[in-house]
């Protein structure tokens, strides 16, 4: 009896410590309102994560698997399952193919991407899940600029001009393509898929930093 009373004043002790410890954590972290860029290790690929004045959670690019994973699980907030912006610079797997993982684990609020589809079976499946979800999706051009609490995203690339020079739409994409509308549409390029890749400029008070999507 008296070592089961042991145990259990163990057990107890283990889960006040734990307890003190999460509402220590959590408190530290939310008095903490610096703004922090990770560069995630996704191998071949890109994935940037930023949390913003700890509020607001921006995801450049996911990398090609589901290593994204492991970077946000090291640097988000456990309790906040909530991306505000994505950003897919290029369709292509190395840069999108994370967010097939990320978009059954997180709630992700809005996407923004070039405006070059990619017929590959990942894509399709990636631009279906993002339909289902009713997940915004905005293509910008070099007149878009974001308003992130007192931060901005002032997008530099790909020109309005040069979109239009480049890019067709077929006309089956009026009827079916389930994210876009007539005014909004996925083309096709006339040149490699990589000029049309998003370039902008994040911009905080004295602190600036280019994304090349490279």
């Amino acid at each position: 009896m008296q070592n089961e009373l042991i145990i259990r004043k163990k057990f107890f002790l283990i889960i006040a410590s734990s307890l003190l410890i999460l509402v220590f954590y959590f408190f530290l972290f939310s008095f903490d309102k610096s703004t922090k860029i990770i560069f995630c290790d996704v191998g071949q690929g890109d994935a940037t994560y930023i949390r913003v004045k700890n509020q607001v959670d921006v995801l450049i690019d996911a990398g090609p698997d589901r290593k994204v994973l492991t970077c946000l699980g090291k640097y988000m907030p456990f309790w906040d399952r909530k991306i505000e912006l994505a950003i897919i610079s290029h369709p292509q797997k190395d840069h999108f193919g994370g967010f097939l993982y990320l978009l059954d684990r997180y709630q992700i609020e809005k996407i923004i991407m070039t405006p070059v589809d990619n017929p590959s079976l990942s894509f399709k499946n990636f631009k279906e899940n993002i339909a289902t979800k009713k997940i915004p999706v905005v293509f910008p051009d070099d007149n878009t600029r974001l308003k992130i609490l007192n931060t901005s995203i002032d997008f530099i690339w790909p020109s309005r001009e040069f979109i239009a020079k480049n890019l067709f739409y077929p006309k089956s994409q009026l009827t079916n393509n389930p994210i876009i509308s007539k005014t909004n549409l996925l083309g096709s390029g006339t040149i490699d898929d990589n000029n049309f890749s998003l370039v902008f400029l994040y911009e905080e008070k004295d602190f600036k930093a280019l994304f090349t999507a490279i």
